[in-house]
């Protein structure tokens, strides 16, 4: 019996400084901005309303062309499936904003595949492929960084973080956290074994 509390409590103690470093390293990481020259800028999808872009994927792409400008790369590749009954996806409607902000039509790509971050970039990944691309700046929430990096790095990319800096996406809350910090084990012990989807 003694054995048996002994082994659980060291269990225990494991997983939490498993979640608790997790966590911390998505805090640790939301914070980091780094801007090196790449060969495209991914912005990961975000709700959006008949076309119009809510405020969490404005505030992707609108720090997507503020890089853009700057030329961190050349291409910005949007990204996002649209939810039952909505006209547009979420990649269409983030190509069109930035099209309407004077983006050339060669500049913007759409991939409009993937229902959650890991299919997303599987999807982005057959178009990277494709441009030869090797060095890939990504653009999302802070919270949400460090999965989207992991998950990118895993394909052979040089990945750099540049997350948003206002919107409802950019405070990093208690919830928010949390979330990431599950979606981050659950990517490392079972995603990236292909074990769950």
């Amino acid at each position: 019996m003694h054995l048996v509390r002994t082994f659980l409590v060291i269990t225990l103690a494991t997983v939490l400084v498993v979640v608790f470093g997790v966590a911390a390293w998505v805090v640790n990481i939301s914070g980091k901005d780094v801007l090196y020259r790449s060969d495209a800028i991914v912005v990961l999808g975000a709700a959006q309303f008949d076309g119009r872009p809510s405020d969490v994927l404005q505030a992707r792409l609108d720090r997507a062309y503020e890089l853009w400008k700057v030329r961190t790369a050349r291409k910005i590749i949007t990204t996002g499936l649209n939810q039952p009954g909505d006209r547009t996806t979420e990649a269409q409607t983030g190509r069109r904003y930035l099209l309407d902000k004077g983006m050339s039509r060669a500049s913007v790509i759409a991939v409009a595949k993937g229902t959650n971050t890991l299919e997303s970039l599987q999807a982005v990944d057959l178009k990277l492929s494709e441009l030869g691309a090797t060095r890939v700046t990504v653009v999302t929430d802070p919270a949400h960084m460090a999965r989207s990096l992991i998950i990118l790095r895993d394909m052979g990319y040089e990945s750099f973080g540049a997350p948003t800096r206002y919107g409802a996406g950019s405070k990093l809350t208690p919830t928010y956290v949390i979330r990431e910090t599950a979606a981050v084990l659950r990517y490392v012990l079972l995603q990236r074994h292909g074990l769950f989807k």
